[in-house]
């Protein structure tokens, strides 16, 4: 995703679409840092895991901070410390700690959780508690509702044009079982048709909360 723009204009209304600047590129050091933890790591949703190799290199500030960028929960720790526990290294986690701090200032700005929420991604509660954690979570609770909105609407989809295909090419049904068919076409049909409604309200929900975040400019009155 190049911009929180572009991601929320998929499959948008045109008269939602909207383009917002590019966010900053990150300073190179970090860039490079986050490559390398890229390329070192083999992270799943629910462990961490790390090599010898790895655990002995000991980039636990740029670690934490990978996971902090990432949104990642602190628990992710204790994965760290079980796997290179295998080879007496325990890791330095004050480093590991600050460096989760720093990538968690830019994890939590308010415009990410618009931007995580439309790529589907859970927010875990790793932000700061206060007001601007709640504006966080509502924003990005709103914004998963418009990912999982399309998502469901692109499965219906995809499911009549399934059916269509099948009525199409098997000329060989008999009455019955085209009739079938077509009865699950038409209540399919009227799905997609609720499912587009919810998505609209969604997706209108979303559009004044970008606005009221500053993220989108203010509607003209």
């Amino acid at each position: 995703m190049d911009n929180l723009g572009s991601a929320y204009s998929r499959r948008a209304p045109k008269s939602m679409h909207a383009s917002t600047p590019a966010p900053r590129p990150l300073p190179l050091p970090a860039r490079v840092q986050v490559f390398l933890l890229a390329a070192i790591l083999s992270l799943s949703s629910g462990c961490a895991s790390l090599s010898e190799h790895e655990c002995r290199a000991g980039r636990w500030y740029a670690l934490g901070e990978a996971d902090g960028r990432a949104g990642r929960p602190e628990a992710r720790l204790a994965g760290y410390r079980d796997a290179c526990a295998e080879y007496g290294i325990r890791p330095v986690e004050s480093d590991y700690i600050d460096g989760r701090i720093a990538g968690l200032r830019n994890y939590c700005r308010i415009e990410n959780a618009f931007r995580e929420g439309l790529e589907g991604r859970a927010y875990h509660g790793v932000c700061p508690a206060g007001p601007d954690e709640l504006r966080f979570r509502r924003y990005h609770a709103a914004a998963l509702e418009v990912q999982r909105a399309r998502d469901a609407l692109r499965g219906t989809d995809s499911e009549i044009e399934r059916l269509e295909r099948t009525l199409r090419a098997k000329k060989d049904l008999d009455e019955r079982e085209r009739q079938r068919l077509r009865e699950n076409l038409h209540d399919l049909e009227y799905k997609r048709l609720r499912q587009r409604d919810d998505l609209g309200a969604h997706e209108l929900t979303l559009d004044r909360m970008l606005r009221e975040a500053g993220v989108l400019p203010a509607a003209p009155r």
